[in-house]
């Protein structure tokens, strides 16, 4: 996250030796999206709820290809 800002109004703060606290002020697109996506299991989405549902949401699509 650190490496690969999604923009200037990002700021980290930790949490403890294996979490921090990552605000960015931004518009949900697909690109938001993908780099959510690219930390996988490294992060969890807090808020906005829109936003939280909508990855829930593709989450489960997601599991469902993959389940037999």
């Amino acid at each position: 996250v650190e490496e690969g800002p999604i923009n200037q109004s990002q700021k980290i703060s930790s949490i403890d030796e294996n979490w921090s606290l990552v605000s960015v002020t931004t518009e949900d697109s697909v690109h938001l999206r993908r780099w959510i996506f690219s930390l996988g299991t490294s992060v969890i989405v807090l808020e906005p709820k829109e936003l939280r549902n909508t990855l829930q949401d593709e989450f489960k699509q997601l599991l469902a290809a993959y389940t037999d």
